[in-house]
């Protein structure tokens, strides 16, 4: 049966610019201006036009229009250790922020973070057409060695120093651990043990040193430190390690969040309670970590707002090649919850308030909070955003 053009089609049957044109009995040119939103048309006109291409349930074809402006809509994501918690939620973002900014993500996973590896996701994200890159590069490289791959093509790099010609973002590791350790310091411990992450990823070393920078601060000793992978198997090996070693610590330090539910799980194995014998504190404030028992004390590492920001840099960069390349930094904040506890002796003598363990109900030290709070916002006078 023959189908008039006034009938609707199937949402996979596309009704061309000319039909919409004949229905409304106007040129094709017309139809055009109106789903541009030229002012060139009359009311009555457009009007017209509208309700045919309701009724005909019309989509401009957005390939057409990208190849006419040399877009592809797409941007490219190279990424590396996608079954780590960082990594996927920062793809998992990306794809979001990507859409509601008229963009498709299209990945390319390394399977090892060297410069082949690098080269050779780039050159499929080109056979894709893309219009920009973003590099989730979390373990330390050559950086340089990325110039060689892309060139002057808009690209950001995510998780990085600044150690090449593009514009960078990342979180601010070093100083969201620098205000994880403080906080236990005001809490009265001194002996502060830290679980890294593998420390060829950048952020496990800048999250060691901001770490080992608070304890030296305070000119305490160092507390005991092991390395492990990112996972709570990691974790809980490595705080058996700890605990096997005899070394002394009332805090533990964790590279994220994962790895602390691991060091959890091996101190109450031991009949260690959390947070009255051993403190915890965490780093990415993952969906889950209120739900630890007790609930996680973590640096807030802003997925959300370090895919926004990215997306925002790297579409800048796509519509203004000469926009300037600049090195961004957020700053975390802390999250507090119920595994990080006073130290009895030392900071219960300067205020009755810190009484009771996590069994029974334990209250927060409110002059203590303000003071780790005055610290913390002395750190970090600076804006969220921060050139270098």
């Amino acid at each position: 049966m023959h189908q008039s053009p006034q009938q609707k089609k199937s949402s996979f049957d596309r009704v061309t610019l000319y039909e919409v044109a004949e229905v409304a009995g106007v040129s094709h040119q017309t139809v055009s201006r109106v789903v541009n939103a030229s002012p060139l048309v009359a009311e009555r006109t457009r009007a017209r036009v509208l309700k045919a291409i309701a009724r005909m349930n019309y989509r401009p074809n957005s390939v057409a229009r990208n190849l006419a402006a040399r877009r592809s809509a797409l941007i490219g994501v190279i990424t590396f250790s996608v079954e780590s918690y960082g990594p996927s939620h920062l793809i998992t973002s990306l794809s979001e922020a990507a859409r509601k900014l008229g963009y498709h993500i299209v990945v390319a996973s390394a399977e090892y973070p060297v410069l082949d590896e690098i080269r050779r996701c780039g050159t499929e994200l080109r056979g894709h057409g893309v219009d920009g890159v973003i590099v989730i590069l979390p373990t330390i490289l050559r950086l340089r060695a990325l110039e060689e791959v892309f060139g002057d093509a808009p690209v950001v790099v995510l998780g990085a120093r600044r150690q090449h010609r593009y514009t960078a973002v990342e979180i601010d590791h070093e100083l969201g651990s620098q205000k994880a350790t403080e906080y236990l310091i005001t809490q009265g411990h001194r002996e502060i043990a830290c679980i890294s992450g593998p420390l060829d990823w950048d952020c496990s070393s800048s999250r060691r040193l901001g770490w080992r920078r608070a304890v030296e601060a305070h000119k305490f000793p160092l507390g005991p430190a092991v390395e492990c992978d990112w996972s709570p198997e990691g974790g809980y090996a490595a705080t058996q390690r700890l605990l096997d070693s005899r070394a002394r610590f009332t805090a533990l330090v964790a590279a994220n969040d994962q790895i602390a539910l691991g060091a959890m799980e091996a101190l109450w194995e031991k009949g260690i309670d959390i947070p009255s014998q051993v403190s915890v504190i965490g780093f990415d404030n993952m969906p889950e970590s209120e739900f630890f028992r007790p609930p996680l004390t973590t640096v807030n590492h802003d997925f959300d707002l370090l895919s926004t920001t990215s997306l925002q840099l790297v579409t800048q960069a796509i519509s203004d090649p000469q926009a300037p390349r600049l090195h961004h930094k957020i700053a975390p904040d802390l999250i507090i919850r119920q595994s990080v506890g006073p130290i009895a002796g030392e900071v219960a003598s300067a205020s009755s308030g810190l009484v009771d363990g996590v069994g029974t109900g334990q209250k927060r030290n409110r002059s203590l909070r303000k003071n780790f709070e005055q610290k913390a916002a002395k750190v970090s006078k600076e804006s969220v955003f921060r050139r270098s």
